[in-house]
């Protein structure tokens, strides 16, 4: 008889998961473009921050406000000196 070699199978369980930590992946990639995008100079860029139902979209928010008071202080600030 022909010896059965163990092989190693993935569950349901385990494929879905797998598949819950890729969206996951996705959607903090994502958070980091719009965050970098956003913090960057160029102002042809609408302001979008896209919240992806993760325990991070607080977090993102907070954060895509924090850059965009930063910006309004900095643009004052320009005028002010320029005026």
């Amino acid at each position: 008889m022909a010896k059965k070699k163990n092989k190693s199978r993935l569950t349901k369980t385990d494929v879905n998961k797998i598949c819950e930590m890729q969206l996951t992946i996705d959607a903090y990639e994502d958070y980091i473009d719009t965050l970098f995008v956003h913090s960057g100079q160029n102002t042809d860029i609408q302001n979008v921050c896209l919240l992806k139902g993760t325990a991070k979209d607080d977090e993102v928010q907070s954060i895509y406000a924090n850059i965009q008071s930063l910006k309004d202080a900095a643009f004052l600030s320009k005028t002010k000196e320029n005026e």
